[in-house]
């Protein structure tokens, strides 16, 4: 997606207080949704998050979620209530299986990508049952896998594990 440098600065600034924002709206309906990829990143690693700019970190274009496929309804019309218009691309497929919700706000361009219950990428990453790990992202294991599970890895995705393991002491 080619973004106009003030439209991704507006959009940089907005997507932090817009995701925590639907995380609050979720829970108080009850909905388990997490924050994920690089805005999670950032939220885990205050001391370190100057790294992600200093490195090159591409600014937020958009929010992606990690919820439950069983309140799929529940965040459709969370979303929706909001303002936000479902990719009808994406809607079609659920037919054949896909687990994810595409939606954009068509004042905000906020873009949201919800993976329900399971991320498919390189490899695939079940979490449900696992969302009350962390709050208001997923857990940082789960957040450090799904870097490391891609497969052709970019750098902002090489960036992001960076600044994790530089935040957080790793274990055996």
């Amino acid at each position: 997606m080619s973004v106009d440098p003030a439209t991704e600065d507006v959009l940089h600034r907005r997507i932090p207080e817009e995701a925590t924002r639907l995380i609050d709206a979720a829970s108080g309906r009850a909905i388990h949704l997490r924050m994920t990829g690089s805005l999670a990143v950032r939220m885990h690693s205050q001391d370190h998050a100057p790294l992600l700019d200093a490195l090159g970190r591409r600014r937020f274009r958009d929010i992606d979620f990690w919820g439950y496929a069983k309140e799929q309804k529940q965040i459709e019309q969370l979303l929706e209530q909001d303002g936000y218009l479902a990719d009808p691309t994406i809607k079609q497929m659920h037919e054949w299986g896909v687990k994810r919700l595409i939606y954009e706000h068509p004042e905000t361009h906020i873009k949201i990508d919800v993976f329900m219950d399971e991320l498919v990428m390189a490899h695939t990453i079940h979490f449900k049952g696992r969302l009350d790990l962390d709050f208001p992202t997923i857990g940082l294991a789960d957040l450090l896998l799904s870097k490391l599970q891609i497969h052709q890895i970019t750098d902002n995705d090489l960036i992001d594990t960076i600044v994790l393991v530089a935040e957080h002491e790793v274990g055996s």
